[in-house]
């Protein structure tokens, strides 16, 4: 049998009181129960400390960081002593220089080479050039004409070493405006030409065979003329490696050098003539170390010779030596050609010493057979006549001609002391190749190089 179905359950109005709950007591209320939040509308705790400890931590750690590399830089800095790169136009010379006018305008047709000379003070590091962009250009201000562009590869600078660089420019067939090509090419043949040079390259450090980095270096050497650079002047080039840091080269004045002119020959050293060198232009040594045409104070100019140069002659030679060029030729042996001269048992031997009036930037006649003149003439006849084997040659007579083409040392010092040191040296070095170059039977080759002191500083090769 099916069961009756059972009675709903009625809801309980609001406000009922069940008659048969027990009574509660007056005064007395239930504690509310806190609303049931879902998960989502929990707020979520700052831990602040947490951040605060790692912002200290990461603070006193890049402040330790930034003491340590300047306490390393000071080390690295005493210790090493690093110093910039020299940077010093040694030389220039203008091949050819032709202004052409033609009818659709005036064209300008240079070759020039520079030798830029690059030096590394440091006795401890070793310095990395990266590839060096170099700059020629000719006058200045609305004249200034651009002569090319050449680029030298890389190349490493040892400890306190040098190296010259040869950087070749040519303009061919270059459109000028009229007037700047007729300036430009009375400055050249007046030697007032400015030249502009400007060298842009990267130099790494190389310490215990390590490299370091590559920093951006540019060289500016501006307003360069052959008159400086005939007259001993130093040019003023300006290194820029940071916007802050710029280095300039200037000359510092030093007290009177005393020289002394030093002859090599088979007996040795043989000391010729001492003095101080009193108005004339004097040799600066800077605080690195360099004299005023970038030289070290015991390193020797550039050396050139070339024998067989005039073809009339017995024997000939022009000897370079820095900026000082001196030609020599020889005659002889030949017949004596005054009777009452000869001599029976050996070879006359006579020498005749002059400067052409070109030599120096004053232009001015140089006299002959002054007292000067006279005196390095006796001085060259003498040095030869040491080494020259005369007793092989009795009555016969070798001429000996000497003539100084350039002179360093500029027009101060020629016009006081009409001959630097430099160029004595120069003479006696022409007269022995031209000598040689004859096939005269001497002894040992003649050498000669002059010295001095200078603050207690000697220095080889004076200009």
């Amino acid at each position: 049998m099916s069961e009756p179905p059972l009675k709903p359950v009625l809801q309980k109005p609001p406000g009922y009181k069940d008659p048969g709950s027990p009574a509660v007591q007056p005064g007395f209320r239930p504690p509310q129960r806190k609303r049931v939040l879902p998960p989502s509308f929990h707020p979520k705790k700052k831990n602040s400390s947490c951040c605060r400890v790692c912002c200290c931590c990461f603070c006193i750690f890049f402040l330790i960081l930034f003491l340590l590399l300047i306490i390393c830089g000071a080390i690295f800095y005493l210790w090493f002593d690093p110093k910039l790169p020299g940077f010093h136009v040694q030389s220039f010379r203008i091949s050819r220089f032709d202004v052409s006018k033609k009818t659709d305008g005036t064209y300008l047709d240079a070759t020039m080479t520079t030798r830029i000379e690059v030096k590394n003070p440091n006795g401890k590091m070793t310095y990395y050039y990266g590839d060096t962009e170099v700059d020629v250009s000719l006058g200045q201000g609305g004249d200034e004409t651009d002569l090319g562009t050449t680029t030298v590869p890389e190349f490493s600078l040892g400890k306190q070493k040098t190296t010259s660089l040869k950087v070749e420019t040519k303009a061919s067939n270059k459109l000028v405006v009229d007037g700047v090509g007729d300036r430009l090419l009375t400055r050249y043949r007046s030697k007032t030409l400015p030249v502009n040079v400007e060298a842009r390259t990267k130099v790494g450090l190389g310490v215990a065979g390590m490299k370091i980095g590559m920093l951006g270096v540019t060289v500016k050497c501006d307003g360069i003329t052959m008159k400086q650079l005939d007259g001993g002047e130093m040019p003023k080039c300006i290194i820029n490696t940071l916007k802050c840091l710029t280095q300039t080269t200037t000359p510092v004045p030093v007290s009177q050098p005393l020289v002394t002119y030093l002859v090599t020959n088979p007996g040795g050293f043989v000391k010729r003539e001492k003095k101080f060198l009193s108005g004339a232009k004097m040799e600066y040594v800077s605080p690195e170390g360099l004299r005023l045409d970038g030289r070290r104070p015991m390193e020797m100019g550039q050396l050139r010779a070339e024998i067989g140069t005039a073809a009339k002659a017995d024997g000939s030679a022009v000897f370079e030596m820095g900026n000082t060029k001196v030609i020599a030729v020889v005659y002889g042996p030949r017949e004596v050609q005054n009777r009452s001269q000869q001599i029976s048992d050996q070879a006359l031997v006579r020498c005749e010493y002059s400067m052409a009036n070109f030599s120096t930037g004053d232009h001015m006649r140089k006299p002959k057979g002054d007292r000067r003149s006279t005196e390095i003439s006796l001085v060259i006849r003498q040095t030869m006549e040491a080494c020259i084997l005369t007793h092989l040659m009795p009555r016969s007579q070798i001429d000996i001609f000497v003539q100084v083409l350039q002179a360093n040392g500029g027009k101060r010092s020629i016009s006081r002391l009409n001959v630097s040191a430099g160029t004595r040296s120069a003479c006696i070095n022409a007269a022995t190749l031209a000598l040689a170059d004859a096939g005269i039977p001497m002894s040992d080759i003649v050498t000669s190089c002059s010295a001095g002191y200078l603050n207690s500083t000697p220095l080889l090769d004076l200009n």
